[in-house]
């Protein structure tokens, strides 16, 4: 299964939305994504990257199940960095679509380059 960019971002931005310590599952995530062995493998890259808490128990036939805690430190960074629908084209434009190389942590450092060019931050240089 490939890892879709998009299917993370709706993830975690499902999260924040969640009140504080009202935890999520499969159900409450089903908007961001119609096949639930997707949205569950998605959410488990989201936990083993640290940037949710939750867990996601996979047996083969049976729907995952999904408890999603919270996000994390790292999770929210990473989503203030992306909320930007602007800065996520920018970088989905620069980091993800013309290399396969790309990672959540790359695409991240990019996404806080470019916020802090937009704020006007000294010392970051413009972006190209």
């Amino acid at each position: 299964m490939m890892q879709n960019p998009e299917l993370l971002r709706k993830i975690m931005l499902a999260a924040e939305r969640q009140p504080a310590g009202k935890p999520m599952t499969g159900t409450d995530l089903k908007g961001c994504c119609d096949d639930p062995h997707e949205l569950g493998d998605h959410v488990q890259q989201l936990i083993e990257a640290g940037y949710v808490d939750g867990v996601v128990h996979i047996n083969p036939g049976l729907t995952p199940k999904i408890r999603l805690n919270r996000l994390t430190f790292h999770g929210h960074e990473f989503l203030h960095a992306m909320r930007d629908d602007s800065i996520w084209k920018m970088v989905k434009e620069k980091v993800m679509l013309p290399t396969a190389s790309w990672s959540l942590k790359l695409a991240a450092a990019y996404a806080i380059k470019l916020a802090a060019t937009h704020l006007g931050l000294p010392g970051v240089p413009p972006h190209s």
